[in-house]
């Protein structure tokens, strides 16, 4: 079972139950929140949830029927790395507003439901056009579709990860930068667990960060490719780790 989340923040004053899916060990699950104006708040079905802050953790998920993703309502997935790996570590681990992660942004028509990045890594094949980016820089780092992304000891894979989190580590790159592919969760969820390993989060914290996403994402497949970071000597040659963690930590981290 995964933990998952409800940000009420992200929704404004709202009464209505909110439906949120997480994914997790080959299960889908359904939480039906019912979060008020006034903070209060009660889950269907379940015990209790457990409050963090502003947030709701909720530890017994219920089964239900897999939803397919709507690109047509925005950037899927989307989400600040910092906010929501601080939650699941229980602590301040990440900067909020730094690491920004989502799928396609051709249906955006805001830059604020994107927290506005400065810099947009699109790790698609295809650029974004300047319309999707409003006003934001665009660096244009596509994987390799010949070759599986969550085979980090590939060296076409480790080859593009090392340009992500070089890219990611670069003073001079603007934040947020915001990291995205088609879904939000394959080639990003690699990217983005590239970046927090580099900078020394727990393989586990990693771990529940991808399986947050909607859609097919896999337990499996993302320790394959934490595995493979570790199992190369120097995996990250190259990249400044210092200025790396200056950038998105609260502090030195050690995996």
């Amino acid at each position: 079972m995964i933990t998952a989340f409800y940000d009420h923040r992200d929704f404004g004053e709202m009464e209505d139950p909110i439906g949120l899916s997480c994914e997790g060990e080959g299960a889908l699950f359904h939480i039906a929140i019912l979060q008020t104006a006034s903070g209060s708040q009660a889950s269907e079905g379940q015990d209790a949830p457990k409050r963090h802050g502003s947030c709701v953790r909720i530890a017994a998920p219920v089964p239900c029927m897999c939803m397919s993703l709507d690109y047509t309502a925005g950037c899927v997935n989307f989400r600040d790395v910092g906010e929501w790996l601080n939650l699941i570590a229980g602590q301040p681990v990440l900067r909020h507003g730094r690491l920004l992660r989502g799928g396609k942004l051709d249906h955006v028509t805001d830059a604020a439901t994107i927290r506005e990045p400065v810099t947009v890594m699109n790790l698609r094949r295809g650029p974004d056009r300047p319309a999707w980016l409003f006003g934001a820089q665009q660096i244009h780092l596509p994987a390799d579709d010949g070759v599986e992304n969550y085979d980090t000891q590939h060296p076409k894979v480790r080859r593009w990860l090392g340009h992500v989190v070089r890219t990611a580590a670069d003073p001079e790159i603007g934040l947020p930068l915001l990291l995205h592919c088609t879904s939000g969760k394959d080639r990003t969820g690699v990217a983005i667990a590239a970046i927090l390993f580099a900078l020394g989060i727990a393989p586990a914290l990693i771990t529940e960060e991808y399986l947050l996403s909607d859609g097919a994402v896999r337990q499996e497949w993302i320790e394959q490719a934490i595995d493979g970071f570790s199992k190369i000597d120097g995996y990250f040659d190259g990249v400044n780790i210092l200025t790396l963690q200056q950038r998105f930590c609260l502090g030195t981290l050690q995996n």
